[in-house]
């Protein structure tokens, strides 16, 4: 009774994975990519290992096959971006020596270490990017994934089943029944072809739930999602922590199907196969996928504002972090806290001069800016 009041924390077993029906969402298979290459094929080679329990909503595929060339477009324009950032730089620590002549400050030797690191760091980047897998001529990552879901994929929907879902979807979103409606809003307007298909992105989650109530009620199996979304249409939270799936999701599938869902993300699914030794998952994968998946230091002190409030002393964001762990911490962590805001804080030398979130109150207390208190979607 009430089993979606029930947090999923205890340890997943891969004994559960083995007797339900593994789906995959889009965030799920588009972050392979952003993978280190060893933990990707660690990655899929977990996939392959519960080959004959995973199914692909067909939504799913085609947001894959869609948005696939964007990641990838994304992860080659880093290189550039962190050779322009080396470039700025440059020009900007010798830009200061012609509106700020310093006697104390021999220029030529500035210059010199300013240029021998751009050179260096250039060199590098240049190496790596050359070493960076060209996925748009051959991409293994697709060529395995569609050979590991033929014949595990959901069936296209009709032009009339499509109609339907939009209606319902639109009573859904406007009654704020999970999920998709948080993308509501955002994906208005936004409409993809297929064939002869018009396909509303905004009912996109929606049709992918569809799919899985179907897929759990044709199978009576336990249905467990890997997703990496964090949105709060599909996460139950609190205090920024994910307890599992939101309890209405929980409900209808178990009211719907007679099934148990589970919501799980990368990290929870390669932590399972990390203990099946038949897998051979390396011991840096894990580590490397929760790397990856970890949000970014701006992302990161923004939710610790969020949660305490929008006046936050150092002490009180140290030990929000601390309990928090939404990343891996370094030994100098509170120092890299500490300059995520300074950067957008134009009280602060170190300002970007892009964005400004955060007000300094005093040397230690900063607000942030109300515009910006809000959880992202």
């Amino acid at each position: 009774m009430f089993k979606g009041y029930l947090a999923f924390l205890p340890e997943l077993k891969s004994i559960e994975l083995k007797k339900a029906t593994i789906c995959f969402d889009t965030s799920a298979l588009l972050n392979i990519y952003r993978y280190p290459k060893n933990a990707a094929d660690d990655f899929i080679r977990a996939i392959e290992y519960f080959k004959e329990n995973i199914w692909l909503p067909y939504f799913v595929g085609l947001e894959y096959q869609s948005n696939r060339v964007t990641v990838l477009q994304q992860q080659a324009r880093v290189f550039d971006e962190l050779l322009g950032k080396s470039r700025k730089f440059k020009d900007d620590v010798l830009g200061l020596f012609s509106d700020k002549q310093h006697h104390s400050i021999p220029y030529g030797d500035v210059a010199h270490l300013v240029e021998r690191f751009d050179e260096e760091f250039r060199t590098f980047i240049e190496g790596v990017k050359e070493k960076h897998p060209n996925y748009f001529r051959n991409d293994p990552v697709q060529i395995q994934l569609m050979n590991l879901f033929d014949g595990r994929i959901g069936d296209i929907p009709s032009k009339d089943t499509l109609e339907i879902l939009y209606k319902e979807g639109e009573f859904r979103f406007e009654n704020k029944i999970p999920p998709g409606f948080k993308d509501a809003k955002n994906k208005e307007h936004e409409v993809k072809l297929y064939g002869d298909l018009i396909i509303k992105s905004k009912y996109a989650d929606f049709i992918i739930w569809h799919e899985i109530l179907n897929q759990a009620k044709s199978t009576n199996r336990p249905i467990i999602l890997v997703s990496d979304e964090r949105k709060e249409d599909w996460c139950w939270k609190e205090n920024n922590i994910i307890l599992g799936a939101r309890p209405e999701l929980v409900t209808e599938v178990s009211m719907k199907a007679g099934v148990d869902f589970r919501l799980i993300s990368s990290t929870q699914f390669i932590s399972v196969a990390s203990k099946i030794r038949k897998i051979s998952i390396s011991k840096s994968t894990l580590a490397d996928i929760e790397q990856s998946l970890s949000p970014s230091w701006k992302e990161f002190v923004l939710q610790a504002f969020r949660a305490i409030g929008p006046i936050v002393k150092l002490d009180e964001l140290y030990s929000w972090i601390e309990e928090n762990p939404l990343r891996a911490l370094t030994a100098n962590w509170k120092a890299t806290a500490r300059k995520t805001i300074y950067y957008y804080c134009k009280e602060r030398d170190l300002f970007l001069g892009k964005e400004i979130l955060f007000e300094a109150l005093d040397d230690s207390t900063y607000q942030l800016l109300p515009e910006h208190y809000h959880f992202s979607e």
